[in-house]
């Protein structure tokens, strides 16, 4: 049987880097060891967050715009009570792209409104597509989305600060290495 520790992996005991004892980090890479680590795990909750934020973002839209949607649906089915907006203008509206889906542009065009401003505009322009009831759980939604109160031109600036801060974390410890050789 293979043994790891007896093949110096650096699991066990025995020789190499390792996290068992008498292999482990020496003392002074111990606390760099812990700091790289700690590094990783801002730069992954960091980019957890964000995903998050974007995620909740794309679902207020989704929520929004299914609003009026649902409505032009029901029109179409013949299910709807009044269906004085018709089923050619419901048609147009079923058959608009929808707005809330993920760009695959590598250099989208920016807006300096918020989420919630963005929603709430939207809103506005189909309010003639909801009932009372249905703008009013829709101003609800646009509420909720105020909470994130980020631009889109904000997020693609936070994207591209993840990888600044990893370049700039490099170039450090490109310089306390050079420090240390000096040394």
């Amino acid at each position: 049987a293979f043994n790891l520790a007896a093949a110096g992996s650096g699991f066990g005991g025995g020789g190499g880097f390792g996290l068992g004892a008498g292999g482990g980090f020496g003392l002074a890479e111990k606390p760099r060891h812990a700091e790289e680590l700690a590094k990783v795990l801002r730069w992954t909750g960091g980019n957890t967050l964000e995903s998050e934020a974007k995620q909740f973002a794309l679902l207020c839209e989704q929520n929004v715009e299914a609003l009026w949607r649902r409505r032009a649906w029901t029109i179409v089915e013949g299910r709807a009570k009044d269906d004085c907006l018709g089923i050619p203008a419901s048609l147009a509206v079923l058959r608009a792209p929808r707005e809330d889906v993920i760009p695959n542009d590598p250099d989208p065009v920016t807006d300096d409104r918020t989420i919630a401003q963005m929603l709430a505009e939207r809103l506005h322009a189909n309010a003639h597509w909801l009932t009372p009831e249905v703008e009013a759980y829709g101003e609800k939604l646009v509420s909720e989305a105020g909470g994130l109160m980020t631009t889109k031109a904000e997020d693609e600036k936070k994207g591209g600060g993840m990888e600044q801060e990893q370049v700039q974390e490099h170039e450090e410890e490109q310089q306390e290495e050079e420090e240390q050789e000096e040394e």
